[in-house]
């Protein structure tokens, strides 16, 4: 009799180890948040080619990027907010561009304009 205490005490005492790992890993995974991104690509406006080289900087906190050959940049791990991404590639106008990250990443296209076209002096598009 003594012996089916032991045994009961013990079944009893792994079910609820069990149940309690599950649940911290339940609450552990329910409050994951996604890393947030901010991605891009950077063209012509004028003809729509991929701008290769442009330099994106984030925020003016000096994190930047420079866009591959398909005019794309990336930016990992960016905080909920509103951010200003600053474009420059020589040869165009400079351009800024508020871009607001709530839950979710973001997905932005820049264009830029050419220096000798007035159209890009308008920075804020």
């Amino acid at each position: 009799m003594m012996m089916n205490k032991t045994v009961m005490t013990i079944v009893l005492l792994s079910a609820a180890a069990l149940f309690w790992t599950a649940a911290l890993n339940t609450t552990t995974a329910d409050n994951y948040l996604p890393e947030l991104e901010i991605s891009g690509s950077v063209h012509d406006a004028e003809n729509g080619d991929a701008i290769e080289g442009a330099q994106v900087m984030l925020n003016d906190d000096g994190e930047s990027a420079v866009t591959n050959e398909y005019g794309e940049f990336l930016f990992s791990g960016v905080e909920p907010g509103t951010h200003t991404l600053r474009v420059d590639a020589e040869g165009y106008n400079a351009t800024s561009r508020q871009v607001e990250v709530e839950d979710d990443s973001v997905a932005v296209t820049i264009d830029l304009y050419p220096e000798d076209d007035d159209a890009g002096m308008d920075l804020h598009r």
